[in-house]
């Protein structure tokens, strides 16, 4: 149920074509800093050149990160909209009321996750053990996730 008026999604599917090429671009040039970045640093490290310009090469690493973040960011955020407009991706009726209806369950799950490593950890003390709970929980996190979409929204579709 689009609630835009009449024409203004062709126009919106029309410019998000038209965008397309440079969101591909944008992205890629944005990973391409991000691997790049460190090159600079590295050959530094190897020729063993001073610990001044080392920093200065961090620097230099911090700048092309930053760029790579923004070019990415950026040509999402446009890409977001016009998916928001037509109503795709994210944005679908389907999709936003599966998130109304289980928006509460990050907070409730990450909290309950931090809660059992805080107790672990100090039970055990073993601190340099116990962080394996939160990337088993990331895991853990998206395959919960997976199910709750495959069960709340495939009931939907029956």
């Amino acid at each position: 149920m689009h609630l835009t008026e009449y024409g203004v999604s062709g126009i919106v599917k029309k410019k998000k074509e038209e965008f397309a090429p440079e969101l591909r671009v944008k992205t890629a040039v944005g990973v391409v800093l991000f691997i790049v970045g460190a090159v600079p640093l590295m050959i530094g490290a190897g020729l063993g050149v001073s610990d001044f310009l080392l920093c200065c090469l961090v620097g230099v690493l911090l700048l092309m990160v930053a760029f790579g973040v923004f070019l990415i960011v950026s040509a999402g955020m446009i890409s977001g909209s016009y998916d928001k407009l037509l109503e795709t991706g994210e944005y679908t009726p389907e999709e936003k009321e599966f998130k109304k209806r289980v928006e509460f369950f990050p907070g409730i799950y990450w909290c309950v996750v931090t809660a059992i490593y805080l107790g672990v950890s100090f039970y055990t003390n073993g601190w340099h053990r116990t962080w394996i709970i939160y990337a088993v929980s990331g895991v853990l996190f998206a395959a919960v996730w997976c199910t709750l979409r495959a069960v709340m929204l495939g009931r939907k579709r029956r």
